[in-house]
């Protein structure tokens, strides 16, 4: 499953229209696709562990980005962390039958929990001995609660520090010459710079654990910057959105960001696809869709106070993206409609970890919210593996009992700057 935040239906669809999108029209012409009913508000912490759970988040415990009940020394809020989830995840399911997980990049992931497979947790902002702080994604030798199993911790700090180099040119494909860009809009990249790094290093990690045999039975990567840069480039992909568009000079200027955001998702689906082959059966999900933030609102980039420009937003809880295609998975045969309305809604995402785990021939827990999404399943595969269920998967001591890596809390002051400058804390 690769994991794409933020990514909304209705710039898709332009998109496969405008044929920009091969390798998502190919996921959806070799499978199925569907919109996903999300949760209000839609913050990206509670939906993507409910995705991964199939409870809701007053059953898993994680209820926002930050905490309600305690700050810190310092007074600033205490970010969730895998420390607070109650139940098991779907790669906790997987590994008491046996399988091997390799999970990259996903929310609530730090510290990182024993897997029989790999974790590479998103990491928040553990505090360094000089006072610096690790940005999300940004994996650094020597602090634990990061990488399992430790014999991986070498080489994914080195697939890090190598993706690094990738970064400018990427930067330059999304954004191209930002010279002569406005000082506000150059702000933006500057500022969702963490995002494209983080980005890049889980893209190249899981690229690396699928390229090894028999490393991983299931796979999930999460992707964070089509929602990054949806807050901020939203006005210029849909002026007509705005009660005052912006001029036609600043949408030639800002106007294609988000498409080449897609367009480099897009690469990723294919690359993925390539490299785990026909047998694997491939999943994109968002937790949400995006769309225009205070349309009636005027953005004056020659008035410059300084703050971020922010003109996405998902607070109406658009219908999330699921595209799937593979052995497990029913055949549409068809293209994708014109508009999101006519996409078929297929369930929420509450029924996504049942589902991943039919796909998986394994049982879903009877306590879960979620319920599989029989119409996204190949009837010969269900025949070949009929659908079962066991009361649960988590027992009653299991949250008490966990053992997870000894780290530093990761609530510190950058990863509430970028929250922050995202609109999601005050």
């Amino acid at each position: 499953m690769i994991g794409a935040d933020g990514l909304e239906w209705r710039l898709v669809l332009d998109m496969l229209a405008e044929q920009r999108l091969p390798e998502i029209a190919r996921l959806i012409r070799d499978g199925t696709s569907a919109r996903l009913e999300t949760f209000a508000p839609a913050l990206s912490p509670p939906i993507w562990t409910s995705m991964a759970t199939g409870v809701a988040p007053s059953r898993h415990g994680i209820l926002a980005f930050v905490r309600p009940d305690i700050r810190g020394r310092d007074g600033e809020p205490l970010l969730f962390t895998n420390r607070e989830r109650r139940v098991k995840a779907i790669w906790n399911m997987a590994d008491d039958a046996g399988l091997r997980s390799c999970v990259v990049g996903y929310w609530m992931t730090f510290p990182v929990e024993q897997t029989r497979g790999v974790m590479v947790a998103q990491t928040g902002a553990p505090p360094g001995n000089t006072g610096e702080h690790v940005r999300k994604g940004a994996l650094q030798a020597g602090r634990s609660g990061q990488v399992h199993p430790p014999e991986y911790e070498e080489r994914a700090f080195s697939i890090a520090a190598e993706s690094h180099g990738r970064v400018p040119a990427r930067e330059r494909e999304l954004f191209g010459d930002t010279s002569v860009w406005a000082p506000a809009m150059k702000r933006l990249v500057e500022h969702s710079r963490w995002s494209l790094e983080a980005d890049t290093a889980y893209q190249q990690i899981a690229l690396d654990l699928v390229g090894a045999r028999d490393r991983c039975d299931l796979v999930i990567v999460y992707l964070g910057l089509p929602d990054v840069l949806g807050h901020r480039f939203w006005r210029w992909t849909y002026p007509g959105d705005f009660g005052s568009p912006p001029p036609q000079e600043e949408v030639a200027r800002y106007g294609e960001v988000m498409r080449r955001t897609y367009e480099q998702v897009d690469a990723f689906v294919g690359q993925m696809r390539r490299a785990t082959g026909s047998r694997a059966t491939v999943v994109l999900a968002s937790d949400h869709g995006m769309g225009a933030f205070r349309p009636k609102a005027n953005v004056d980039l020659s008035r410059d106070g300084g703050e971020l420009v922010r003109t996405g937003g998902h607070s109406a809880a658009r219908d999330a993206f699921l595209a799937a295609a593979g052995p497990a998975v029913a055949r549409a045969s068809r293209q994708a409609p014109a508009k999101p309305a006519d996409v078929a809604q297929a369930g929420g995402v509450l029924d996504v970890t049942p589902t991943l785990l039919a796909m998986l021939a394994l049982p879903r827990g009877t306590d879960m919210d979620g319920r599989v999404m029989h119409s996204l399943l190949d009837a010969d595969f269900l025949t070949a593996h009929p659908l079962h269920e066991i009361a649960t998967h988590t027992p009653k001591d299991w949250a008490a009992t966990r053992r997870l890596a000894e780290a530093a809390d990761p609530a510190h002051a950058d990863r509430l700057e970028q929250l922050r400058g995202l609109g999601y804390l005050e």
